[in-house]
């Protein structure tokens, strides 16, 4: 389950999840938008969802349009849910990427 706040970083543990076979539960913000989803084991998801993406460095887009308390707070729900799934066994098919914008607010559903 990734809490982590470095491309860097989940882009490592989306690696070695890969390599084990094993989901990798993935949650990012900024500002008062977000996205959860389950990258599946050889899928590369991480890879679809942050291709062209250079990391930040020490600057991740949460630092330069905030964090609102009630961002992270959907976003880990989510996160919640989506590993609540995996761990009872839900068929998950495709990738989905749930994107939530609480300035809508809007949440959606992408297939990756």
């Amino acid at each position: 389950m990734d809490c982590l706040d470095s491309l860097e970083a989940r882009r490592a543990v989306s690696a070695a999840t890969d390599e084990a076979k094993i989901p990798f539960v993935h949650g990012a913000i900024a500002g008062e938008e977000g996205f959860a989803m389950v990258a599946l084991p050889g899928k590369k998801s991480m890879d679809l969802l942050y291709q062209g993406v250079a990391p930040a460095g020490e600057k991740g887009a949460e630092l330069l349009l905030g964090a609102p308390t009630v961002t992270p707070a959907a976003i880990a729900a989510l996160q919640a849910r989506f590993a609540l799934m995996v761990l009872t066994g839900r068929e998950l098919g495709e990738t989905q990427l749930c994107h939530v914008d609480i300035s809508g607010p809007l949440l959606e559903m992408l297939t990756l």
